[in-house]
């Protein structure tokens, strides 16, 4: 049965009471959010109802049914929790049968999340439907089609019986996802799983940035020009590109002066003062030079102010679908009024 099967900027948290009574779910990254949080738990009696306990919240979480894991002879439940993991991300958990012996319960929460900072991936989690499902098949028959000359990261984790195997591997993509030398070695250790997770990451498109202008001392009746070096250092095509920048309030867009890579393209700001334009699609390695002149055109409000240019983008994930990039660039100053003259060397008369 699938869970969760999906390309985007995913990570994975795995926390479990196998190396203690509790676990600190703590994620490192910047700026996440959980998206899914199945608890797994088992035991040599029935436990459908088990107590979830952190620092700040509890939580009682019934089943109406199990099934028992025919290697083990153990009773296996699987419950999705991920409001109240949302709720409670850096937190200690603690999880005890409502009835029974609580050192008898062994548990196991894996947690997937999104983060903008992560590179693309691809992650599936697929659990065991009943006893005796060939959960093997029917994963690896749902993986996506990939290959490409490039090895990628991988992260696996099964569950069987008592025991949590996890992988760290890259993966040579030539012969594609679904062929991986892993797979069987895996399958050997582990042939009657009830749960599998990978999260395998992609080819990623990495923009670099660089603004400057010619001055950055400015008054009334200045030309500066503004340049945007664009470059694509990362391992895939970047398309459908967006280059987006704000002028200064107190600037206008010189007519005539809009240049792409030495080209001079017609160009105009929108009512917010904001120029707006679609480019190529930029190949791994390939440079846009992107200028322009504005001329300061009336006294400014402020004595510093800021640009910066914005570039939007797309790129092809591991399964094939598109994903959405959006890379800033360095932020350029600005201040009002003259620049300081150099001080002239003392005469021999001052001296």
């Amino acid at each position: 049965m699938e869970l969760f099967d999906k390309a985007d900027r995913l990570g994975m948290k795995w926390i479990s009471n196998t190396e203690g009574h509790s676990a600190w779910l703590h994620i490192e990254d910047r700026s996440y959010c959980i998206v899914r949080a199945p608890l797994i738990w088992y035991s040599e009696q029935p436990a459908s109802t088990v107590e979830i306990v952190t620092e700040r919240d509890k939580l009682t979480v019934e089943l109406e049914s199990v099934f028992r894991d025919s290697s083990t002879g153990r009773y296996v439940h699987i419950k999705d929790i991920t409001f109240f993991v949302q709720m409670n991300s850096d937190s200690v958990y603690v999880v005890t049968p409502k009835s029974g012996d609580p050192g008898d319960l062994v548990w196991h929460l894996p947690i997937i999340y999104n983060c903008p900072f992560l590179p693309p991936c691809h992650l599936s989690l697929h659990v065991q439907a009943e006893p005796d499902a060939l959960l093997w098949e029917s994963w690896q028959a749902s993986l996506p089609e990939i290959t490409t000359d490039l090895s990628l990261p991988s992260e696996l984790h099964v569950l069987e019986g008592n025991t949590h195997r996890s992988y760290m591997d890259t993966f040579s993509m030539d012969k594609g996802l679904k062929n991986q030398p892993l797979y069987p070695k895996v399958r050997e250790e582990s042939p009657h799983p009830y749960l599998i997770a990978q999260r395998v990451v992609a080819r990623d498109a990495v923009m670099n940035l660089a603004q400057s202008a010619d001055h950055s001392v400015i008054k009334l009746g200045d030309i500066v020009t503004s340049r945007t070096v664009i470059t694509n250092t990362g391992s895939t095509t970047c398309m459908y590109v967006q280059y987006r920048t704000t002028l200064p309030e107190c600037a206008r867009l010189v007519p005539g002066t809009f240049v792409i890579n030495g080209i001079d393209v017609p160009m105009e700001t929108d009512s917010i003062n904001v120029i707006t334009v679609i480019l190529r699609n930029m190949p791994v390695g390939d440079l846009l030079d992107v200028s322009f002149k504005m001329e300061i055109h009336k006294e400014s409000e402020i004595e510093k102010f800021y640009m910066s240019s914005v570039l939007d983008y797309h790129f092809e994930a591991v399964d094939g679908r598109l994903l959405i990039g959006n890379q800033p660039s360095n932020v350029v100053e600005f201040i009002w009024g003259e620049p300081e003259e150099a001080s002239a060397p003392p005469s021999e008369a001052e001296k």
